[in-house]
């Protein structure tokens, strides 16, 4: 996958981005393209690696298109989500809501 990097490639410092800021990154007619693009060049330029879910790409490939991520020019790295990593995160949820807690920030 052009653009994109396998784990074994990847840095301890990054940031993973989800589904909504990549549409606002690729969508030039969104009011938060100019901060995305932004935010993206920011990261890029000061070490941080641009984490990306194979579960974001899919999302975003409904109403876009992977090449419109490419064509950015950052350098992404996929990280893989699987059918073991799904229980993880749904074990997780359940924990974070019996603590009653509203919200989750990772």
């Amino acid at each position: 996958m052009d653009g994109f990097y396998k784990r074994s490639e990847l840095k301890k410092q990054g940031v993973l981005l989800d589904t909504s800021f990549l549409i606002h990154l690729t969508k030039n007619t969104s009011k938060l393209h100019h901060k995305a693009n932004a935010l993206a060049k920011y990261l890029s330029e000061n070490g941080f690696d641009l984490y990306v879910s194979t579960i974001a790409i899919a999302e975003f490939c409904v109403g876009g298109k992977y090449s419109d991520l490419i064509a950015r020019n950052y350098k992404f790295y996929f990280v893989d989500f699987k059918l073991h990593h799904a229980e993880k995160a749904a074990n997780f949820i359940k924990k974070v809501s019996s603590q009653k807690k509203t919200a989750i920030y990772l």
